[in-house]
């Protein structure tokens, strides 16, 4: 009999078919050409999108600052940006053009005598020698004046390349525009090619490269900015023929990473090579100085807050991508090449392979913003601020930057004045002093009118009058001298935040942003936003929930310590509601979501967070304290001196001799001293004011489970059947429990092994999920878990059973079918807990108060016999949040706490001290300070650090006052000029800084010198019963 199926015709496009095998070669070398051929329109478009993105970051700070429509921002940052272009090409278009036909002349005159100098020495002539083939003749005069015109043409070419990238770049810029316009309409189109089922994935591809090349964005504008301005003036300032241009072009080569710096040095070295030899070395050692300034100081402050990209890496694409693409590959071969590396980490290492973004890695940390962002914002639907994350904000991470290397710019100019002095060019001297000193004050100006505005006033306003002051009264010196100590002290105090800033973010990467759904008898991993009721979700042993759901499938056992305070694990049976933040603590289970991300309980947590974050009032910097009154005796003394004197010489001097410099530098001198000297115990203090009000802490609340106790079940009583001894009880039932990872099983074999008991190999163990195990045990049958499990499988008649009222939790051991006894566990007080609360007393905290959500018998078993004044218990967030800000009525308030539930009362405390070793990263996200180690005595040794930086800094700055205002009366007086009190004020500012640098550790005196301690020490742990 024939088969039906053996004379039926084969599909043309059979993917078996030579036809089809064919057809699919055909169709992706048509592709493969087609793109190809329009790799330049492909290029443009990716240019396009790199702006948008800038233009994105541009908009969205507009609008966050100026609480404006984001259309109405994006008109406003277009405008602004026409404007300053248009002022900037009507101001200086002509000299610039004309100073770059000049470097048209000149180069190839340049380039003729370098060869002439080339050829004169004998090494070079030997080289020459070797070229002499390729050329075709002797390299003679002749063939010199043919390489100037060769070098002309190229550099006719190069013009001709620049000029066409100009115009790619109009067309992309008005790409940009649409883009940036409407970027949900493009990013939902972009989304609507991939399959439903890669989506999450092409969103975190979207989401992490747009943070990277956003990231990299502002680092390179902040380079370029800084490349361009003192390569212009520091060309300007040798004599060099059009410095603004080359100054120009080298910043907007400085685009290239590592390469644009070597291309820039190029022209303005063949420029000075005509104007004389000593001329051309100057610009070389300008730009090698220039250049390890920028390599070992700007680049890497700007890349701790930007984006990290290898130097071999960026020289090889830009190579590849400038031969495959030409000038436009050029151009954008480093955003390229980070976002090829974003895609190959996204799909393929984290994707294909499933590993985790390590900490060095070029993504990891823009991977981490992304998750931090989704955790406490995207994913909870709440358009949550993270403000305390740098990676949040655009505009935070961009004035970062400036501050931290806005002190280059006066040391730069110092440094050449004083050389321009030495050599007896005092006019320029006094114009470098001043260039020093311009970009310091203009950002002080613009700082002190939004300061103002808001109500606030600093001592920014004493030194900028300081500044303009000696500018106005040519005392250059002087102003250049305030600018750097005042750049120099906000310099030192941002990078103390950004360093902490930098932990916590390292510290929240360890949340999870994904979850493993159930869908078509297959698991996929999908990002927690697109969870949506009714999905099931696989929880994994130690996973937390991501979502609020009702347990499926097999019952669970759940640690809530983290949203409860509750130490002993739950049980929850099938159909039970759970609460997402929780961990599960036994096998995997099933989970049926009730609710999305957005409305879960987590989300609800975050949102009282960022509410108890929003009331909270903001700290002044210690500093600013006295700003008012010093700029109010400032200008009435410089004013009386002028008044009385009639020269205005004398306030001048006032106003020299006046610059805050003791108020700002020793402040922040002595509060990064000792925020290092807490870093170094453990201890990451998030920022200067938090350090201050630290040291003024007057009422102390604490969380229970996992704060003021271990957070683990620790093995508190034995009691064992007549006939069975507590050691051979303890270790049959620690050798079953080590094949269980519930955090029972692993407290009884931490038991165990604590008694130095010999643990065997459990066989044909079986668990029941959320009652206990049984199995066999050196040939004997045994039966672990809760009383009545183990009492159904050994005694059904047995009614006795330990009480566990006072917080403890009982695991019942049956052996050979008989029931063998009872191991009592209770979550322990801290061995240091009581000398702890004594040691805060000490320290001039007045009142503790326990918070917890556990029961009152509970907490008061637990911590009764502690020294505290008021226990709180049963306390949901909301009522801890309540009791902190009642408590916080009669002075400053601190709060400690692990937990998930303790989040919001972290955020409205005035200081709130997360247990972030093993806490909940949501604590530690909402926290003012993170104690990185478990150990809760290192917070008392953080408040005696605090105070004792507290009173070395209030020292400092009265002793700073005391002295500056002696010179500012003999200023008054005319017995001191400007000059002499700049340099007086600089002894003032020497001995004022070294004192502050005492915060960076006890002081060591001579031994026969040595007074009673400073700061208290704890003493010993106690050992509880001794």
């Amino acid at each position: 009999m024939n088969d039906p199926q053996a004379n039926s015709p084969i599909p043309a496009l059979a993917l078996g078919s030579f036809t089809a095998r064919l057809l699919v070669i055909l169709i992706v070398a048509a592709c493969a050409a087609a793109i190809w051929r329009l790799s330049v329109i492909l290029v443009l478009l990716f240019g396009a999108v790199l702006l948008a993105i800038g233009l994105c970051a541009a908009t969205r700070a507009l609008s966050i600052q100026g609480r404006i429509p984001k259309g109405v921002s994006l008109a406003g940052v277009l405008l602004v940006g026409v404007g300053a272009l248009g002022g900037a090409f009507w101001i200086f278009g002509s000299s610039v053009a004309a100073q770059f036909d000049d470097i048209a002349k000149v180069v190839p005159a340049g380039f003729k005598v370098a060869l002439g100098w080339i050829d004169n020495q004998p090494y070079g002539h030997q080289v020459l020698d070797q070229l002499r083939a390729q050329i075709g003749g002797p390299l003679n005069g002749a063939s010199l004046v043919g390489a100037a015109s060769w070098a002309t043409s190229l550099l006719t070419t190069g013009a001709g390349a620049v000029i066409r990238a100009l115009g790619y770049g109009v067309v992309a810029l008005f790409v940009a525009i649409y883009i940036a316009a409407q970027p949900g309409r493009y990013r939902h189109l972009c989304l609507r090619l991939v399959p439903p089922t890669r989506r999450p994935v092409a969103e975190q591809l979207i989401n992490v490269s747009g943070r990277v090349l956003q990231r990299w964005l502002v680092g390179q504008m902040v380079v370029m900015l800084v490349i361009g301005v003192l390569s212009g003036i520091g060309l300007w300032l040798l004599g060099i023929e059009a410095a603004a241009a080359l100054g120009l072009m080298g910043g907007l080569l400085c685009f290239i990473p590592f390469v644009g710096a070597i291309l820039a040095a190029i022209p303005a070295f063949l420029v000075a090579l005509t104007q004389g030899p000593a001329y051309a070395a100057s610009v070389l050692l300008m730009y090698v100085g220039l250049h390890f300034v920028e390599g070992n100081f700007i680049t890497p402050m700007v890349q701790a807050e930007a984006t990290s990209f290898p130097p071999v890496l960026a020289i090889l694409s830009t190579v590849a991508f400038g031969l495959l693409l030409g000038p436009v590959g050029v151009l954008l071969a480093a955003p390229l090449t980070l976002f090829a590396m974003a895609a190959i980490e996204v799909l393929y290492v984290q994707g294909a392979l499933g590993e985790a973004p390590e900490g060095e890695t070029l993504v990891a940390s823009a991977q981490v913003a992304w998750k931090t962002a989704s955790l406490t914002g995207k994913i909870a639907g709440a358009k949550v601020a993270t403000s305390r994350v740098p990676e949040t904000s655009w505009l935070n991470r961009a004035i970062r930057m400036v501050t931290r290397f806005l002190f280059v710019i006066p040391a730069l100019g110092l440094a050449s004045g004083a050389g321009l002095w030495w050599f007896d060019r005092t006019d320029l001297a006094q114009l470098a002093f001043a260039c020093g000193t311009a970009p310091v004050l203009l950002t002080l100006l613009l700082t002190s009118v939004v300061s103002l505005a808001r109500g606030e006033v600093g001592l920014d306003i004493v030194a900028a009058l300081a500044m303009g002051g000696a500018l106005i009264g040519g005392e250059d010196l002087a102003g250049v001298v305030v600018a750097l100590m005042f750049a120099g002290g906000q310099a030192l105090e941002s990078y103390a935040q950004g360093s902490a800033e930098r932990e916590m973010t390292a510290l929240l990467g360890r949340v999870a942003r994904t979850a493993q759904v159930r869908r078509d008898d297959r698991i996929e991993t999908v990002p927690i936003e697109t969870i949506r009721p009714g999905d099931t979700l696989l929880i994994r042993s130690g996973e937390a929930l991501p979502v609020d759901g009702v347990v499926k499938g097999s019952a669970a056992v759940l640690d809530e310590a983290a949203l409860t305070g509750e130490a002993v694990p739950v049980r929850h049976d099938i159909g039970s509601a759970v609460a997402s933040g929780v961990t599960n603590g036994g096998t995997p289970f099933d989970l049926v979501a009730s609710r999305s991300a957005a409305d879960s309980t987590y989300a609800g947590v975050v949102n009282l967070v960022e509410s108890a974050r929003a009331s909270k009032a903001p700290m002044s910097r210690l500093a600013d304290r006295y700003a008012i009154g010093f700029l109010a005796v400032t200008v009435a003394l410089a004013g009386g001196a002028w008044f009385f004197a009639g020269d205005w010489h004398r306030a001048l001097a006032v106003l020299v001799v006046a610059t805050p410099c003791p108020l700002i530098l020793a402040v922040p001198v002595a509060v990064v001293s000792g925020m290092s000297w807490c870093a170094r115990r453990g201890v990451l203090v998030k920022s200067a004011q938090t350090l201050e009000t630290l040291a003024r802490i007057k009422t102390l609340l604490m969380d229970k489970t996992g704060t003021l106790t271990t957070g683990k079940a620790t093995l508190r009583d034995i009691v064992a059947a007549d006939d069975v001894r507590d050691d051979d009880l303890v270790r049959i039932a620690g050798s079953l429990a080590q094949s269980s990872t519930h955090p029972m099983s692993v407290a009884l074999v931490d038991a165990a092994r604590g008694k130095g008991l010999e643990l065997s190999v459990p066989s044909r163990v079986v668990e029941a999920a959320g009652d206990g195990l049984s199995g066999v045990v050196a040939g004997r049958e045994v039966v672990l878990g809760q009383t009545g499990f183990v009492v159904g499988k050994t005694s059904p008649d047995m009614t006795d059973a330990p009480a566990t009222t006072d917080g403890s939790s009982s695991v019942s051991v049956g052996i050979d079918g008989r029931f063998a006894g009872t191991l009592v566990f209770r979550d322990e007080v801290r061995d240091d807990a009581e000398a702890t609360l004594r040691s805060f007393r000490d320290q001039g905290v007045k009142r503790i108060v326990l918070v917890t959500g556990d029961r009152k018998a509970v907490a008061e078993a637990t911590c009764g016999a502690l020294p505290i004044d008021l226990i709180l218990s049963d306390m949901s967030p909301t009522g801890k949040v309540d009791a902190v800000r009642a408590e916080a009525a009669g002075g400053p308030a601190l709060m400690v706490g692990d937990g998930i539930n303790d989040a919001p009362a972290l955020a409205l405390a005035d200081v709130g001290v997360a247990l972030g070793a093993r806490g909940a990263a949501a604590a530690a996200e909402a926290a003012d300070v993170v104690v990185l180690v478990d150990r809760l005595d290192r917070i008392a040794e953080a408040i005696g650090i605090a105070r004792r930086t507290r009173a070395i800094a209030l020292q400092s700055v009265f002793a700073g006052i005391g002295l500056s205002g002696v010179g500012m009366i003999a200023a008054a007086a005319g017995y001191l000029p400007p000059l002499a009190g700049a340099l007086t004020q600089e002894v003032i500012d020497v001995a004022v800084i070294l004192n502050a640098l005492r915060c960076l550790g006890e002081f060591k005196w001579p031994r026969m010198f040595a007074p009673a301690p400073q700061v208290a020490v704890l003493p010993a742990p106690m050992t509880r019963g001794a």
